[in-house]
């Protein structure tokens, strides 16, 4: 190699070669050089209805269930009535959906987030603070 020459260490760090050879970009001992464009998950969590975590998610793909149900959640005798009282956008797919279980026990004090805030949150911001504390502590971190 060339001392005088201008190099792009990048292909050192994707290919393993070089003189990063052995650090970053090294995969595990005998495991030969990291491809370019590789990815490394380190860490993952989800929440599915049916399913609070990966295992249970993966169980229910395996065994080919279906968590669409017959049902609004927390309807009650004519739910939908009330919010279409004519008939008017009322339709037979309204009856079904899948919905996530313990919505409501979100912990804002671990977030420490005040309760008002915490009401005023969108239920999708904190499913992706549980979801993303989930998938750090799978990682470790």
């Amino acid at each position: 190699m060339d001392r005088d020459a201008p190099r792009d260490s990048s292909d050192d760090v994707l290919t393993g070669t070089g003189e990063g050879e052995g650090r970053v970009g090294a995969g595990p001992i005998g495991a030969g050089p990291i491809a370019a464009g590789s990815i490394a998950i380190v860490g993952m969590a989800c929440r599915f209805p049916g399913a609070d975590d990966i295992a249970a998610f993966w169980r229910l793909l395996e065994d080919g269930r279906n968590t669409v149900q017959e049902g609004v959640p927390g309807s009650g005798v004519g739910r939908i009535g009330a919010l279409f009282p004519e008939d008017t956008g009322q339709i037979e797919a309204c009856r079904f959906g899948a919905y996530l279980e313990g919505i409501d026990r979100f912990d804002a004090s671990f977030f420490r987030i005040s309760p008002v805030e915490a009401e005023l949150l969108d239920p999708q911001q904190r499913l992706l603070l549980e979801t993303s504390w989930r998938a750090l502590e799978d990682a470790g971190i």
